[in-house]
């Protein structure tokens, strides 16, 4: 049985442990990996991670690299928590792309010439900017960054604020590199390979070069490091069974972690 079928979530501390001192690993894809523990951690070693008691919404951060999957993990969960309150930086950042007041922001940092001629941001332009030079990319990020927590700070507050609501997470795949400022209860990274990462990035865009898919991969942290830091880690190097199969068991064992008050509909997932 394949490392994928038998994940289990496990905190940071049993990961950082398997990696310093890996037992015999299974080769699937692009990546040699441990095998993780065969079930969840005991009481003791989660009561390390998470301290303190938790609040009535608890916020559940996602994170990861470009194209391990977090978009498709993020609609799975919504599929099993349905009433969760859902933040997606992405789609924030794509909205914010809209306003006119911020092209004008990017245009007057980094050029006319990013500006399409009905006003709007030449987007490809933009990102091909961007990824080639780093100086630019900081720029950019200047600008945008500021306004993306604000969103996800206020997005977080009502969701807390709201008694019907068991979970708020938070899409944030920049979120170890930027020092986002989000208070969690669980860091959840959707981790593959750069090798899958890279063929995913060149299906999704067969035009895109690959020294531009090395600089969109060198934009970001090496997976290990940020599946060292987190929390909860599922391998998304397989196919969506695989992944969907791995989310059920972590819906199980989040509803076990964070049982839902006694006046809660909330249940463990069905299969």
């Amino acid at each position: 049985m394949g490392w994928s079928q038998n994940l289990h979530p496990f905190p940071v501390a049993e990961a950082a442990k398997i990696a310093k001192n890996p037992p015999s690993p299974r080769v699937e894809g692009d990546v040699r990996r441990p095998t993780p523990p065969s079930s969840p951690a005991p009481p003791s070693k989660l009561a390390k991670v998470y301290p303190h008691p938790m609040p009535p919404c608890p916020t559940l951060l996602v994170t990861g690299g470009i194209a391990t999957g977090k978009s498709t993990f993020c609609r799975m969960l919504q599929a099993g928590l349905p009433d969760i309150a859902f933040f997606d930086s992405d789609a924030c950042v794509h909205e914010l792309l809209t306003r006119r007041e911020v092209v004008e922001q990017i245009v007057v940092s980094l050029g006319k010439d990013l500006q399409a001629t009905d006003g709007s941001l030449d987007r490809t332009r933009t990102s091909a900017l961007v990824f080639r030079d780093p100086g630019s990319r900081r720029a950019l990020e200047e600008i945008l960054h500021p306004m993306v927590r604000q969103a996800c700070l206020q997005a977080q507050h009502q969701a807390e604020t709201n008694p019907g609501i068991p979970f708020f997470v938070a899409d944030v795949p920049l979120f170890y590199e930027t020092g986002f400022p989000l208070v969690t209860a669980l860091q959840i990274v959707i981790a593959c390979g750069p090798q899958t990462q890279r063929q995913r990035l060149l299906a999704r865009s067969p035009h895109h070069d690959p020294h531009y898919i090395d600089s969109r991969l060198a934009a970001q942290l090496p997976i290990l490091e940020k599946v060292l830091r987190s929390h909860s880690v599922l391998w998304n190097g397989g196919d969506l069974p695989s992944l969907s199969q791995q989310t059920h068991l972590f819906l199980s064992w989040l509803n076990q972690k964070f049982p839902p008050p006694l006046s809660s509909s909330r249940k463990p997932p069905n299969r």
